[in-house]
């Protein structure tokens, strides 16, 4: 997601974690996004699927791992 564009992250779609009740990483909102964000780098949706999987309840877990 970039901050300048402002658009929802496609990932994530800018939700709070279930879990952890904060934002990802990639995201403005995040308390540590500005100290973190590096806007060339290009790996940051790595942050996206790492937060999505911690905050994944079992149930989600169990269906997503079904599905494969």
């Amino acid at each position: 997601m970039s901050y300048l564009n402002k658009d929802k992250c496609s990932i994530c779609k800018d939700k709070k974690g279930k879990i952890t009740n904060q934002f990802c990483f990639d995201n403005p909102k995040h308390p540590t996004y500005k100290e973190r964000y590096d806007c060339w780098d290009g790996l940051t949706y790595l942050d996206c699927w790492g937060f999505i999987r911690f905050n994944e309840t079992k149930e989600e877990y169990n269906n997503r791992i079904i599905k494969i």
